[in-house]
């Protein structure tokens, strides 16, 4: 029983957290999402519509109003052949600062590819650097801060999708 319960345990961002099975199905949907973004793949129908995925030069960025974070949705629930998460490819320049909020609906994965930070989970602040993951369940009150000289690249998915149509009421990034 020990060892089962050791395996159902996930260390994310030096927390542990139990995972139900259910949790686990979202998290390997929603890294699979994450690796495609990374590697920048794309599905080519030849023909366009809401199955297609974005061509990621094609995917919109947009820019916030004090031009510290970048966010560019690369899968959204446009694209309704996957499953109900978005992926959003991310930066966060020096000295930026998320604010405290939560997502009531979905849960939130953050993989930074670069640069460093902190992020505040609940009462508990982890300190993030290039290759991190973490796991932010739904509801849950969180922040981020860039304190470093460098900006902080990341990939963030949401599952379901929904936050992520935050970011359209900023700029689109030229």
């Amino acid at each position: 029983m020990q060892g089962r319960r050791e395996n159902d345990m996930k260390k994310v961002g030096g927390a542990l957290y139990h995972l139900t099975k259910s949790y686990r199905e979202i998290i390997m949907r929603s890294f699979f999402l994450i690796a495609l973004a990374i590697l920048g793949t794309s599905c080519s129908t030849g023909k366009t519509g809401k199955n297609q995925l974005q061509m990621k030069s094609q995917a919109k960025g947009f820019i916030s109003p004090n031009q510290k974070i970048e966010a560019t949705i690369l899968v959204e629930e446009t694209e309704k052949s996957w499953p109900s998460s978005s992926v959003v490819r991310g930066v966060l320049k020096a000295g930026s600062i998320v604010a405290q909020h939560t997502h009531p609906e979905s849960d939130e994965y953050l993989v930074f590819s670069s640069g460093a930070g902190e992020l505040t989970v609940g009462n508990k602040t982890y300190y993030l650097k290039d290759g991190d993951t973490v796991f932010i369940p739904k509801n849950t009150v969180h922040s981020y801060v860039n304190r470093s000289e460098k900006d902080a690249h990341f990939i963030q998915v949401y599952t379901p999708f929904g936050p992520e149509q935050r970011f359209k009421k900023w700029s689109e990034k030229k």
